[in-house]
């Protein structure tokens, strides 16, 4: 094997694993039937009823909201607890890099170093997809006007976010997998 297909093979398992995790998620139909059953949960009405001047209307659809808000810390949560995660391991990774013998760097016509430096970009590509998810997104104005829309906007960005975090994942995974198996060549 040589360090080309390695690299492939690597990449092309992280991208397959990423649309597999992918697919898994609801698509649109499931995340509206998710947006309705919310909706009913804490309005008792179908969706997207709703009556501005009934204060139980009014609590629900806050509570419903503050909801989805909670669920989008939670995501943010997740991808601050990979960041340092992901820091640490290029960290790691960087000073094995560093303390490689000459001889050692290819083994099996797989160039280790080369290994590792991909490992830690698949970090850093993890790193970047956290990262974005720190940006702050309001979405159109218009949303805003009525609980319904918004509900329905903060339920699609809940997805959204959720697809960039398990994309993020399973690039830290890979990449830890990358590493650690390269490190263990060497010390073999």
């Amino acid at each position: 094997m040589n360090t080309t297909l390695a690299a492939s093979i690597a990449i092309g398992v992280a991208l397959v694993w990423s649309v597999i995790a992918t697919l898994i998620f609801p698509g649109f139909v499931a995340i509206n039937q998710l947006r309705d059953s919310l909706w009913r949960r804490y309005l008792d009405k179908v969706y997207p009823d709703y009556l501005a001047t009934d204060p139980n209307d009014r609590a629900g659809a806050d509570r419903l909201i503050s909801y989805a808000e909670r669920i989008i810390d939670r995501q943010i949560n997740k991808a601050r607890g990979i960041l340092p995660f992901n820091s640490i391991v290029i960290a790691a990774f960087g000073f094995e890099r560093g303390e490689i013998d000459e001889g050692l760097t290819v083994l099996n016509n797989v160039d280790v170093r080369f290994m590792l430096v991909l490992a830690m970009a698949l970090l850093a590509l993890s790193s970047l997809l956290c990262l974005g998810l720190m940006l702050v997104r309001f979405g159109p104005l218009a949303s805003y006007a009525v609980f319904s829309t918004e509900i329905h906007s903060t339920i699609h960005v809940v997805w959204q976010r959720s697809v960039v975090l398990e994309v993020a994942v399973i690039c830290s995974i890979v990449a830890l997998l990358i590493g650690a198996l390269m490190i263990g060549l060497i010390e073999l």
